[in-house]
């Protein structure tokens, strides 16, 4: 994998999500209600944070799940914001990401025939959809309350810093699906998010940061989160070898991350299953360790 910068657009976009923390409900201010004026807004935040992004030398920026709305949980929204890919928002995305000359990854809500998916459009600096990602994974309560459609594949995609896989908040916690994308070498998990667990407030916080560290170091790959400010913010990037190497604050901000997978050291786990799914690449072991990885 090649040396990138990636670019984590931590915005506070506007939503209607009643937040029950109270240090995290400060930032979000949560709109009683939201049209088109708040989406729009919304959208031109995204694009502006990219920009800032780019002028900082990002090669990729990611924002949030559900950025139009910033993931406001309703409804009422859910209908109100849900677009088609291509569409007017993401054409324009598209032409942002060419003009910056980013590659740029970005969820939304995807209507597509009667059915509404969490969608994330990955875009490339030429300003070219190279594929879409839908949520696979939800709580039962938020699809009692919203229902939309789950997505019932995988897929990695190729870029110019080599295979990335892509997983929507709530698909973070489960170890298969991390497994997976690496099984089909994806060496970079980019992963959307709208959910105050990153946010050292909330209760879950500690467990949270174990589950994507155990993530990146058992798979060997970057494992990049970008969370909304409104949300609690505190997006964070896990190097293949655990260690959390950035983590953003509470508050609105763009932070460029250079990762360099040469400088990570890890185990070199070697598995004798090749079998379907889990096939993975060995990785070549480093200097100074025996053969369980431990330094000489």
């Amino acid at each position: 994998m090649r040396r990138f910068k990636v670019g984590l657009l931590q915005g506070v976009f506007r939503s209607a999500f009643k937040e029950t923390i109270p240090e995290v409900a400060r930032v979000a201010r949560p709109q009683a209600q939201m049209g088109p004026e708040d989406f729009r807004y919304n959208h031109g935040l995204l694009i502006a944070l990219a920009r800032e992004a780019a002028g900082k030398g990002a090669d990729l920026v990611l924002g949030p799940e559900s950025y139009l709305d910033g993931w406001s949980a309703r409804p009422d929204v859910l209908q109100a914001v849900a677009t088609t890919i291509p569409g007017p928002e993401v054409d324009e995305l598209c032409a942002t990401a060419g003009e910056l000359g980013v590659w740029m990854c970005a969820g939304l809500f995807e209507r597509k025939g009667r059915d509404i998916y969490n969608s994330v459009v990955l875009l490339s600096s030429g300003g070219r959809i190279e594929g879409i990602y839908r949520k696979t994974h939800e709580t039962a309560g938020v699809l009692r309350d919203m229902s939309y459609t789950l997505g019932d594949a995988l897929p990695v995609f190729e870029t110019p810093w080599g295979t990335v896989g892509i997983l929507v908040c709530h698909d973070r916690w489960y170890p298969e699906a991390v497994r997976t994308l690496r099984s089909k070498g994806a060496g970079v998990v980019l992963n959307p998010v709208a959910t105050a667990a990153f946010s050292p407030y909330h209760p879950y916080s500690d467990i949270h940061r174990c589950v994507l560290r155990a993530h990146a170091y058992q798979n060997a790959l970057f494992w990049i989160s970008c969370n909304g400010a409104n949300h609690g913010g505190h997006s964070l990037v896990v190097a293949p070898d655990g260690r959390v190497v950035a983590e953003a604050s509470g508050e609105q901000e763009v932070a460029v991350v250079d990762l360099d997978a040469d400088a990570c050291e890890g185990y070199d786990f070697v598995s004798n299953l090749r079998v379907g799914l889990y096939a993975f690449p060995q990785r070549r072991a480093r200097r100074g360790s025996d053969r369980y990885g431990r330094e000489r």
